[in-house]
This record gives structure tokens, sequence and C-alpha cells, in this order.
């Protein structure tokens, strides 16, 4: 059985860390994401290439780590 120390490691090693937020500013729609987040644990960012679903990803995963309980976000993935 993997304990927690040992998935946050393989998550970090495989690109589970993110780049720092520092002037990211979110879209008007940020709170209707974080209200299906907390309905129903899933939302799916689409769009043309270029308009921010990545970076409102990793502002999305870092909210919920925030939270208390926090979250443990192993890997932000786009496809």
């Amino acid at each position: 059985r993997w304990s927690r120390e040992d998935i946050i490691e393989i998550a970090i090693e495989y690109s589970g860390q993110r780049t720092p937020l520092f002037h990211y500013v979110p879209p008007l729609v940020i709170q209707k994401a974080l209200s299906l987040l907390d309905q129903e644990n899933v939302l799916l960012l689409f769009g043309v290439p270029g308009i921010g679903k990545t970076r409102m990803m990793n502002y999305l995963a870092e909210e919920y780590q925030k939270r208390n309980p926090p979250w443990l976000v192993l890997a932000n993935t786009c496809i």
C-alpha cells in the first residue's frame, strides 16, 4: 500500500507541480466553475487554443488546495 507521501512524490516527478499564478485575473465565470466543482466534483473546460483553459484549471486546483480540508491535486492534465 502506498503512503500519501509516495503518491505526492510520484505526482511531482510526473509533472504534478503547477507554475505559480502571480498575475492571473480569473474570468467572470469562475464562480460558476467553482459551484459546478462543488456540486459535481468534475468540470470540463473546452475551447480554442490560447483562451486560458490550462491557466483556469491551475487556478481552480490552487483554490481547492486552500480549502479545509484541502484537496490533494495529483496532476493537472489537458488533452
